[in-house]
């Protein structure tokens, strides 16, 4: 069918085109001299492509005569620390010295930056332990536990009559040598009156592939074992993160209390107000922060964790931190009663990964990590044990 067009139309046509700049030429072909509108020749909205960083805790638990096979897990550990898919990673209880030279010197290339802090303890000059106090118990351990990887564990359960009757500034001066072969135990506590776990060393390490800023250290008040936080910025692509790296005091059922608070719970109380207090004099009231460590506390969560000084642990929620690993459904546990290295009939969350401010605002994805084993020779055979007796949780936050 042809169609014509109406010559009044067509005038009217004619007299639009030419004075609408919309219907003027920009590509492919018309005429004039109008400008062409924004919305057709406009780039596309650009927008930064979003940065994902990975913080991680773990506890190594290369405690030597506490945690059993720490000899056989050292390796194999830092490789699994190396090949570790995280951005930052905080770790506790690297206690020895060549321990932690080694894991420096293993984990070097995929992670180029590092922080730690020395911590140390003179000695007083009063002995701990007396000949009388110590001659039972030596008997016993040498008759009963000299071939054992767990000492604390053969002590308690085979010679805890004999460890009675030590004095208490004893008893904690020889559970603080604890690493070392009995016959050395006994003869640092007859000459010396040490009092903190491996010479007062805090265990810390902070491993990181992005570069580091500004940074700084603290020792928190402690009994028995020295505790202490390490504070790094780290630069992201995203901007610098202020990162906090600790290990908070334990309830340790091997060692009576004897600081100078009412008990273990009360000595972590504090120990986590001096760590929000460091904290904010770090970043100021509303810095943002990543918080990382094995903070030896943690609220109940169905089906079946227990919950460790969770008042403790409330302080932190309460002051505005997040916890996505918490968020997870059913968490799994971190401490596991069902891990061969522990001797605990509960499991619980203690590892944490904490987020304030604008970390906090960001997608995060939670998951449990450090879950392979290793094969080892125990007393009745080969066995398939895991690289700590923790397990390590790690948050990507994608901004």
């Amino acid at each position: 069918m042809r169609t014509t067009t109406h010559p009044v139309f067509a005038l009217c046509l004619l007299l639009a085109l030419a004075t609408c700049p919309a219907c003027d030429g920009g590509g492919g072909g018309g005429g004039g001299g109008g400008d062409a509108p924004a919305a057709d020749t406009a780039a596309p909205e650009t927008r930064e492509p979003p940065v994902s960083t990975t913080f991680a805790t773990y506890n190594m638990g290369l405690a030597r005569n506490f945690v059993p096979f720490a000899e056989e897990r050292l390796t194999p550990g830092i490789a699994a620390v190396a090949a570790l898919d995280a951005d930052v990673i905080c770790l506790q209880e690297v206690w020895e010295d060549d321990d932690l030279a080694a894991l420096l010197a293993g984990t070097a290339e995929a992670f180029p930056h590092s922080h730690t802090f020395e911590t140390s303890e003179e000695a007083g000059a009063d002995p701990a332990c007396t000949e009388e106090e110590t001659d039972p118990l030596l008997t016993c351990v040498n008759d009963l536990c000299a071939e054992t990887d767990d000492l604390t564990g053969c002590v308690l359960g085979n010679c805890g009559a004999e460890f009675a009757l030590v004095s208490q500034g004893c008893a904690t001066c020889l559970a603080a040598h604890i690493s070392e072969p009995i016959d050395d135990i006994v003869a640092a506590c007859l000459t010396s009156g040490g009092q903190l776990l491996f010479g007062g060393r805090n265990g810390l390490v902070l491993l990181s592939r992005l570069p580091l800023g500004d940074g700084g250290h603290i020792s928190l008040d402690s009994f028995f074992t020295q505790r202490a936080v390490l504070w790094q910025e780290v630069i992201t692509d995203a901007g610098p993160v202020h990162v906090f790296c600790t290990h908070l005091n334990a309830a340790l059922s091997e060692v009576e209390y004897g600081g100078t608070f009412d008990s273990w719970e009360a000595e972590q109380a504090h120990q986590a107000a001096q760590l929000r207090a460091w904290m904010e004099d770090r970043t100021g009231e509303t810095g943002d922060r990543v918080l990382l460590g094995d903070m030896n506390c943690g609220p109940a969560l169905p089906p079946g964790i227990t919950g460790e000084f969770p008042d403790t642990f409330a302080t932190f929620t309460d002051a505005g931190f997040q916890a996505p690993y918490l968020a997870l459904p059913g968490p799994p546990c971190t401490w596991c009663a069902d891990n061969p290295l522990t001797d605990d009939t509960a499991s619980h969350v203690i590892d944490h990964v904490l987020l304030l401010g604008a970390p906090a605002t960001a997608d995060a994805a939670a998951t449990r990590i450090m879950e392979d084993t290793i094969p080892v020779e125990g007393t009745e055979g080969p066995v398939d044990i895991p690289l700590s007796d923790h397990f390590g949780v790690a948050v990507t936050l994608t901004r």
